[in-house]
């Protein structure tokens, strides 16, 4: 494992130390957080990147084309100064068809404490945008 992605998974541990779990980042730099209603938050250390990348699926996009761009114009509209999304983004997943919220911070510019704020926040934006 790779630096970025051990410091990554330590990291991890040590956020859900009070929840009784150990995620820690699988082999291809994958971990994925189990929320409440079968939700899951995804952090991810691809191999030789030095940011970690989190991600939420927000919503599928709609089929009418109508609907997908009604869609599309509130999760733009929601990404208007990060606000709404505590600095996080809405991005287009093509290989999943969803809307997801997205966030990366290189790893070297945070430590554990900082990791694991980021990770709350982002977790909390991602519920509460879902609402």
């Amino acid at each position: 494992m790779e630096e970025s992605q051990a410091t990554v998974s330590r990291w991890l541990k040590a956020a859900s130390a009070h929840t009784g779990a150990t995620p820690s980042l699988s082999e291809d730099g994958h971990c994925h957080l189990l929320l409440d209603d079968d939700e899951q938050c995804i952090v991810e250390v691809p191999p030789g990147s030095d940011s970690v990348f989190l991600y939420i699926a927000i919503s599928r996009l709609p089929e009418q084309p109508d609907d997908a761009v009604q869609a599309m114009k509130l999760a733009m509209a929601l990404n208007t100064f990060g606000i709404e999304t505590g600095g996080s983004v809405f991005s287009y997943d093509p290989r999943s068809d969803h809307i997801v919220l997205t966030l990366s911070k290189r790893v070297d510019l945070l430590d554990e404490l900082q990791f694991c704020e980021l990770l709350g926040g982002f977790i909390d934006s991602g519920v509460g945008v879902k609402a």
